[in-house]
């Protein structure tokens, strides 16, 4: 029998050695790049209402026992997920992790936690990572399909490709060539880090947001 390993409030599942990570804050805490990222109140709630999401994988769970409650019995019980208790986990113990994302906070927690560090991605792969998921590989990746790929449709994309904008004069000069604008920060999630600009108005207290975003993310797109 497979025996998994399930924790409510930080929403891991383990499956024996291999523990498996749910972090739907994972962009957010790319975006901010620090190892003791707190998500806000709402992700957690977030966190807590889908941590049942991965019992749905396999039954005869493990449940970590201090992180069950009335409410966590009866969702289960109304779903028929089959599930045992126990009392902890060795972190020390486990061969294998999986994240839904790997950023530095959740590093950071599994280490404090005493994941061994070989488990986990190293300084470079978090980089790579966090390059990966920023919206200047979708810029880069839109412009290589173009430009390798015939088709009589993509020539009129090149007009409404995204451009990386470095400064504040590159977005100065980028709204005053179009009517309506939306901004972009290089990592977001869920809407946010969007910044619309309409009929070219961009006021100073606007440009002074966009040079803290800049000086923060090093580019807007």
């Amino acid at each position: 029998m497979l025996m998994y390993l399930f924790f409510y409030n930080e929403s891991y599942l383990c499956v024996v050695s291999k523990i498996y990570v749910f972090n739907p804050d994972h962009e957010l805490s790319l975006a901010s790049d620090d190892n003791n990222f707190q998500p806000k109140k709402n992700i957690t709630r977030l966190q807590k209402d889908l941590a049942l999401l991965p019992l749905w994988l396999e039954d005869n769970c493990l449940v970590l026992q201090s992180d069950t409650d009335t409410y966590w019995h009866d969702i289960a019980d109304r779903f028929g997920l089959k599930y045992f208790s126990t009392p902890s986990i060795d972190y020390s113990a486990l061969t294998e992790v999986c994240a839904w994302g790997w950023n530095k906070q959740i590093c950071s927690a599994l280490e404090r936690k005493g994941t061994p560090r070989r488990l986990l991605p190293d300084s470079n792969s978090l980089t790579l990572i966090r390059r990966l998921t920023e919206r200047r590989t979708a810029v880069q990746a839109m412009k290589y399909l173009i430009s390798n790929i015939s088709d009589k449709y993509l020539k009129y994309l090149p007009h409404l490709l995204p451009e990386l904008l470095v400064s504040s004069a590159d977005v100065e000069h980028f709204v005053a060539r179009h009517i309506d604008v939306v901004l972009k920060t290089p990592l977001s999630c869920s809407g946010k880090g969007l910044y619309f600009v309409k009929h070219h108005r961009l006021n100073d207290s606007y440009l002074k947001r966009v040079e803290r975003l800049l000086e923060q993310q090093k580019y807007l797109v």
